[in-house]
């Protein structure tokens, strides 16, 4: 069913449609669309295609996003000014920045965090003065790699209800001290270093805030979903926003002019994606940048691609065949580490009502999940190999395209 939703939100011909899904099967895929970020572009997009009933549910999430999207701009000028008032240069990262291109409407987007970025000789100061307006780390214990210090919050006593659009829901913090884990990832992501020397001011709701120049803006969006497709947590809703700026910057020359003038594999590898999932358009210069990719990488996107957006319904590791593709040497070290990654050292229940740690009673059940899911992704793992291996050959034309084209380098970092 989750496929279905996917489907609906295709920008090309190919989009389907919702109107045979019947009550019981719209209860199974609200909440995963609601997960994945999805649940508004339905209500936006494929209004005459729902019921009174899941339209008005819809409405009703989106008059609260809206809501939170306000209050996001409150905090956003907050951090804004405490650091501007301390002189401390930064950026803010995605969020309110991803406006217009990224989505239909500014109120649209789910937003549960402020990212913000200064580089690394500025995070200490950044944490300070966010500490300052009564943010506090939360050290979940994590021993998965992250570009970001530890999370903050502020304790106001909010509990989780189950409800991904509450207005009540705080946004909390994170400080970012890189844009890319070369060594984690194993893959090298040049030209981040020029982010920072072209950032500009640039106007969201009514607020001007430090960000990356729109362009830089778009590449860091694709890195981020690289990222998160590589370490097998994509979110659908992310990757949508890549293609609804696909879609809408197809035929803006301006934009896209020398843009193909350094490697950018994270970038062909989120353009790839989201052109298959959401069939959208893409300017000529994306699609030679996609086209570039290795001859394997295309296979893989022409067996896999809708893969790691169906994890929610359907458990599976199929990213990992991929990542294992884009490296050379190490691979063991990835394999383990996606096969059966190690769980957060604490699970935090209800932080904000001030709550240190959960007690066993919480933490066997979390694990128990968290276990369980890893364990039902195992088998599909083995039957991806097996079906990559039956499939010698890239299956289509942009596959066979790429065998002509010049090539993304896919290696390991030297």
């Amino acid at each position: 069913m989750l496929r279905a939703a996917i489907s609906a939100l295709r920008f090309d011909s190919k989009r389907g449609g919702l109107e045979g899904l019947c009550e019981a099967e719209w209860r199974v895929l609200l909440p995963m669309a609601d997960q994945a970020r999805l649940a508004l572009p339905l209500g936006i997009r494929c209004r005459a295609s729902l019921s009174p009933e899941i339209r008005d549910r819809i409405d009703r999430n989106l008059e609260d996003n809206a809501l939170r999207h306000r209050r996001a701009v409150v905090a956003c000028r907050e951090v804004k000014d405490a650091l501007g008032a301390r002189g401390i240069p930064f950026v803010f990262l995605k969020g309110l920045t991803h406006f217009p291109r990224f989505a239909e409407r500014a109120e649209q987007r789910q937003q549960y965090d402020i990212d913000v970025y200064g580089g690394a000789e500025n995070a200490g100061a950044i944490g300070e003065a966010a500490a300052a307006l009564g943010y506090e780390a939360i050290d979940r214990g994590r021993t998965s790699r992250t570009d970001h210090l530890p999370i903050m919050i502020r304790r106001t006593g909010w509990r989780w209800r189950g409800d991904y659009y509450d207005p009540e829901m705080p946004l909390h913090l994170e400080i970012h001290f890189r844009l890319w884990d070369e060594e984690t990832e194993m893959l090298a992501a040049p030209g981040a270093e020029e982010f920072w020397n072209r950032r500009e001011i640039r106007e969201a709701s009514g607020l001007a805030m430090p960000a990356f120049c729109l362009r830089d803006t778009f590449r860091y969006a694709c890195r981020h979903a690289a990222r998160h497709l590589l370490r097998g947590d994509l979110t659908a809703g992310h990757l949508y926003e890549i293609a609804h700026f696909l879609e809408t910057t197809a035929v803006d020359d301006a934009f896209w002019v020398d843009w193909c003038s350094e490697p950018m594999l994270a970038e062909a590898l989120a353009m790839r994606l989201a052109r298959d999932c959401f069939g959208c358009r893409m300017h000529s210069q994306a699609d030679a940048l996609v086209a570039g990719l290795p001859p394997a990488v295309q296979k893989w996107f022409d067996l896999f691609a809708l893969s790691p957006l169906m994890a929610l319904a359907r458990p599976n590791k199929d990213s990992l065949l991929l990542h294992l593709l884009l490296v050379r040497g190490e691979r063991w070290k990835i394999a383990a580490r996606r096969l059966w990654p190690p769980l957060p050292a604490r699970y935090i229940r209800d932080p904000h009502a001030g709550a240190a740690r959960a007690g066993w009673m919480d933490q066997a059940p979390f694990r128990a999940r968290r276990a369980l899911y890893h364990a039902r992704a195992l088998l599909p793992v083995a039957r991806s190999a097996a079906r990559w291996l039956l499939s010698p050959r890239p299956l289509e034309g942009a596959s066979n395209r790429a065998a002509s084209e010049p090539q993304i380098s896919a290696v390991k970092r030297s």
